[in-house]
């Protein structure tokens, strides 16, 4: 028996992906890495309600921050107090 297409907004037709593809279903933490030019300033990752945690290159948590802006920003003024200590 043939799948039929669920219906859109527009009035067209679409077909759903199979459900390992479906972008909504991801719970899992998401990583990110944050460069600056060619050199690696940190990591982001997605710890679902709670927010976004930054960890500095050697794995050392920065915190979490209720945006990833803020947590990319974190990384950045980590990034810049270390290069000031060196």
């Amino acid at each position: 028996m043939a799948r039929r297409a669920n219906p859109t907004r527009a009035g067209g037709a679409r077909q759903r992906l199979p459900k390992q593809f479906d972008a909504a279903d991801h719970t899992g933490p998401t990583l990110q890495s944050v460069y600056g030019g060619r050199t690696l300033l940190g990591f982001l990752i997605s710890r679902g309600r709670l927010g976004t945690e930054a960890y500095t290159p050697d794995e050392v948590s920065i915190g979490v921050f209720s945006t990833i802006k803020a947590a990319a920003d974190a990384i950045s003024d980590s990034a810049e107090q270390w290069r000031a200590a060196s």
